[in-house]
Formats: C-alpha cells, sequence, structure tokens
C-alpha cells in the first residue's frame, strides 16, 4: 500500500523498492489453548460463549474505534479495547448511547498482550490509514481471523472470507455484517486456522534473509 502510495504521489519507479514485510514470533504469538482462552475471559468477564471481537492501538480516532463500537452495538458480539486515548471518556459515552457498553471491555495499555488475543475471536481495525501495523500479525499469529479497512496495509494478508474480511473503513453497513458473521473460535476455527497459515513464513529468520541480501546487492 506504502509503496503504491509513493508511485502514485512521488512517480518514483517501481524497480526503486525493496519490499520487504515485518516478521511475528509464532512461538510467542500462538493460538489459546482451551485453560489460557477461559482465564483470559473469566479476567474480562467475558462468557465463555460469546463471540469477541478485539481492537488494538491507541490514538481511537485514525484507528477507527467509533466504526468498531458501531459495529458490534447491534450484534451480541464482546469489544475488548486495547489502548488508550485523551478521548476515552468519549468513547465510553458512545457505547453507552449505542447500547452496547455492557459488551464492551475498556483494557487500557498493557504490556502483555497475549492475554487479550487470547480472550478474542476476531481482531476488528477499521483504520482510517495504517502502513502496516504488527497488530495485523500478531492477531493472525494468535490464530485471528481479522475484519479491517483498505487504507490498512495489512488488508494484503487477508482474501475475502478466508482470513477475515476488508471494507472501507466508513462503511459500517459491512463492518456489522462481518462481525456478525465472524464465528468464535469454538464454534468454527477455521478461519482464524487459515490466518495463522498466511502469517507462517513471515518469520524472524526469513526478514533477517531479506534484509542481507538487501544488502549484500546494494554493497
Amino acid at each position: 500500500m506504502v509503496r503504491g502510495d509513493i508511485i502514485h504521489y512521488y512517480g518514483v519507479e517501481e524497480d526503486k523498492f525493496a519490499l520487504i514485510y515485518n516478521a511475528i514470533d509464532q512461538n510467542r504469538f500462538a493460538p489459546a489453548d482451551g485453560t489460557q482462552r477461559r482465564a483470559a475471559r473469566e479476567a474480562l468477564s467475558i462468557p465463555e460463549r460469546a463471540c469477541a471481537l478485539i481492537f488494538v492501538g491507541s490514538d481511537f480516532a485514525r484507528k477507527g474505534l467509533r466504526q468498531a463500537l458501531s459495529a458490534v452495538a447491534n450484534t451480541d458480539r464482546y469489544l475488548i479495547v486495547v489502548g488508550q486515548d485523551k478521548h476515552q471518556r468519549r468513547y465510553q459515552a458512545l457505547a453507552q448511547s449505542l447500547g452496547c457498553l455492557s459488551r464492551v471491555r475498556f483494557a487500557g495499555v498493557r504490556q502483555d498482550m497475549l492475554p487479550c488475543y487470547h480472550a478474542a475471536d476476531a481482531l476488528i481495525l477499521p483504520t482510517l490509514y495504517d502502513p502496516f501495523p504488527n497488530v495485523i500479525l500478531e492477531a493472525m499469529s494468535c490464530g485471528l481471523p481479522v475484519i479491517t479497512s483498505q487504507r490498512c496495509g495489512g488488508m494484503e494478508f487477508i482474501e475475502q472470507g478466508r482470513e477475515g474480511f476488508v471494507c472501507d473503513a466508513l462503511d459500517i453497513a459491512s463492518l456489522m455484517a462481518f462481525a456478525a458473521e465472524m464465528p468464535s473460535r469454538e464454534q468454527d476455527p477455521a478461519m482464524g486456522a487459515s490466518a495463522r497459515q498466511r502469517v507462517s513464513t513471515y518469520t524472524p529468520e526469513n526478514l533477517s534473509r531479506q534484509l542481507m541480501s538487501l544488502y549484500r546487492q546494494l554493497l
């Protein structure tokens, strides 16, 4: 996405680019087992059989928290919000006005994200602009399908209906439909398994090899 923007706006030739993706430690970011999932959900007061989406990121306006809240408002989905923003009270008030505050968990900033991923069934990130957030790789490596926007670089990793869903960041109707369609891991783990498989080659070792190859080429 960023390469395309630079080509479009600055006229840089495509052969001037080396495109190297971020990496993820899949041994650390792995799907939860039953015990981990139950413990994570109990800590956040989320029912065992409920479907929960997770939103991760500060700067709630750019990351799309308003749209995420609207997406779950008229469903039975729970929403875990990880991150901080000076306007958090406004978003809590919005959740209240939408009638979904009882299903929203504002978890604040977490040093250890794993329990939050383990409590969730999918990631929702309807961002207005995000070059390539690591949260996409982390969530997918943990076996979470992703709902994101066309202005998120991570959209490249998602085939519609296979690893998740992609739409315009402000398309609330589609976001609501995707949130309602997203199955819980207990009901159907197939989409989450596809998500983990999709990022399986993006290892730190592969990233290192690509960087070393680029450096050798330049030298």
